[in-house]
């Protein structure tokens, strides 16, 4: 047999090789399944897993205190400063979250956020 032979014989045979040496792990024969209750989906939660390799921790959702909740309860009476029934950007503070949003609030992009605006922005 000649050398080049010898080495396709040796490539073609190289996957079979592997695929029998290879170590695969069955399948389990009972699958995690998991259930939650509407609070948690909306809250978030975490749950411990057993996997092959040992226990996983699945932690989903968002933390329940954000620093800034009440940004998004204000309404414009809270932050209109002149009383003229609308919000400039001048008259929110900078540490507001509305500072920062102002321009997704203002739909109608006229400078000003009105009262329906802001509560669809919540």
């Amino acid at each position: 047999m000649n050398k080049p032979m010898i080495l396709i014989a040796l490539l073609a045979a190289a996957p079979l090789a592997h695929a029998q040496t290879a170590e695969t792990s069955p399948v389990s024969q009972n699958p995690i399944t998991y259930q939650s209750s509407t609070e948690a989906r909306l809250n978030g939660g975490s749950t411990q897993l057993q996997a092959s390799t040992g226990p996983v921790t699945v932690t989903w959702g968002q933390s329940q205190a954000l620093n800034n909740a009440s940004d998004y309860r204000a309404t414009v009476a809270d932050l209109d400063a002149n009383g003229d029934g609308v919000l400039v950007r001048a008259e929110i503070p900078e540490s507001h979250a509305l500072h920062s949003e102002f321009r997704l609030v203002d739909s109608n992009r006229d400078g000003r956020i009105t009262q329906a605006e802001l509560s669809n922005w919540r």
